[in-house]
C-alpha cells in the first residue's frame, strides 16, 4: 500500500576507506527515501479515543503536524464550545459574545485556529440567530462574515493564512470560497452546490458537492482546476495534507484517498467512523460511534503503525550513518598520526 517502500541494500566490497567516503551519500539517500515518501496510508493504525473532560459528545476536526487537536464538544447544556487539545490537555475555545455556540474546524501549522460561532439578536419579532466564521491565532478573535448571508464558516487554514468556507442563507444553496483578505468562491462546474472543507499548503481544497443523480462527490481543486471522485454513495472529503492525501466520510466508515487508492478506516467495535482531519505525519482524527451508549459520539487520533520494511529502513540508516562517523573519524585519526609522523 502507499507509500510504495524501497529496499536499498549496499554490498561492503571494498575497502575501509572507501565505504567511509559512500557512507554519509547512502544516509541521507535512506533519509530521503522514509522523508519524500507520505506514511499515510500504511496500515494498521493505532487508536486513541479523545474525550474532553465533562463533555457529552466530542468531535475532533483538525490536527496540525505538532499534534495540536482541534474540534468541538458539547456540554451538559448542550452548548457547543470549540476545544484545543495539546497532549491530553484541553483548552476550551469560545468566541466573545457567542450564543452557546463556537466550533473549531481546523488549524494549521503556526496554530492558527478557524471554525464558527453563533450570535443571536432579539426585537419584537424575536429571536434571530446568525453564524459567523472567525480566525483565532491565540489571542485574538478575527471575524469573517459574507455580504449577504447570514451563516458562514471556515473549515481549514493553510499555513499561508488561506482560509477554506462555506456561506449560506436560508432558501439557498450558499457558496463556497477561500479566504485570504479577500473572498474567491468555489463551485464545482455542473454542481448543484459545492461544500469546501480542507486545504493544503499548495492551496489545493477539497470538500463535495451534489450533482445529478443523487448523492456526494469528492473534488479537488486548485487555481480553478477540478478534479472529481467518489468512494461510494455520498463522498465527503473533510480534510487534505501537503501530500495530497485525503480524509473523509463514506457510508459509516471514514476513509483516505492519496489520488489513486483509496482505504476506509474503522474505528475497531463502531459502527459508524467519521475521518476529519490528517497531517503530514498520516495522523488522523475524527469521531466514531461508541455502541455502548445510546447516540454517543467520540473523539479519537489514529496513528500509522509503521511497516517491518520502514523500521528496518530507519534502523539500516542508523547504521550507515553510525559507520560513516566511526569511518570518517579513524579517517581523521590517521591523517593526524601521518602528519605527526611526517612532521
Amino acid at each position: 500500500m502507499h507509500p510504495q517502500r524501497q529496499l536499498v541494500a549496499v554490498a561492503a566490497t571494498e575497502s575501509a576507506r572507501s565505504i567511509g567516503r559512500l557512507m554519509p551519500w547512502l544516509g541521507f539517500a535512506l533519509a530521503g527515501v522514509l522523508i519524500s515518501t507520505s506514511p499515510v496510508l500504511a496500515e494498521p493504525f493505532n487508536f486513541t479515543p479523545i474525550d474532553v473532560p465533562g463533555a457529552t459528545q466530542t468531535q475532533p476536526m483538525g490536527i496540525n503536524n505538532s499534534g495540536q487537536i482541534v474540534g468541538f464538544y458539547w456540554d451538559s447544556s448542550f452548548q457547543s464550545h470549540g476545544f484545543l487539545d495539546e497532549n491530553g490537555t484541553f483548552t476550551t475555545i469560545d468566541v466573545p459574545g457567542n450564543s452557546g455556540f463556537t466550533e473549531a474546524l481546523g488549524i494549521n501549522n503556526h496554530g492558527d485556529i478557524v471554525g464558527q460561532y453563533q450570535t443571536a439578536v432579539s426585537d419584537s419579532g424575536g429571536t434571530s440567530f446568525f453564524y459567523h466564521g472567525f480566525i483565532y491565532d491565540g489571542s485574538t478573535f478575527q471575524t469573517v462574515d459574507v455580504p449577504g448571508q447570514e451563516s458562514v464558516e471556515l473549515t481549514g487554514i493553510n499555513d499561508n493564512g488561506v482560509a477554506a468556507g462555506n456561506a449560506s442563507s436560508p432558501g439557498s444553496f450558499g457558496l463556497s470560497f477561500t479566504y485570504d483578505g479577500t473572498l474567491h468562491t468555489i463551485s464545482v462546474p455542473g454542481s448543484l452546490f459545492t461544500e469546501a472543507f480542507g486545504i493544503n499548503n499548495a492551496g489545493t481544497v477539497t470538500g463535495y458537492y451534489r450533482a445529478p443523480p443523487p448523492g456526494f462527490n469528492g473534488f479537488v481543486e486548485n487555481n480553478g482546476t477540478f478534479q472529481t471522485f467518489n468512494v461510494g454513495f455520498d463522498t465527503e472529503p473533510f480534510g487534505i495534507n501537503n501530500y495530497g492525501v485525503i480524509a473523509g466520510y463514506v457510508s459509516d466508515s471514514g476513509f483516505l484517498y492519496d489520488g489513486s487508492t483509496f482505504t476506509l478506516l474503522n474505528y475497531p467495535g463502531s459502527p459508524d467512523t467519521i475521518a476529519d482531519g490528517i497531517n503530514d505525519h498520516g495522523q488522523i482524527v475524527g469521531a466514531f460511534y461508541d455502541p455502548s451508549v445510546l447516540g454517543l459520539y467520540r473523539g479519537f487520533e489514529a496513528t500509522p503503525v509503521p511497516e517491518p520494511a520502514s523500521i528496518f529502513l530507519l534502523m539500516i540508516a542508523g547504521l550507515v550513518t553510525f559507520a560513516a562517523e566511526r569511518g570518517i573519524g579513524r579517517k581523521r585519526s590517521i591523517g593526524r598520526s601521518q602528519s605527526r609522523s611526517g612532521s
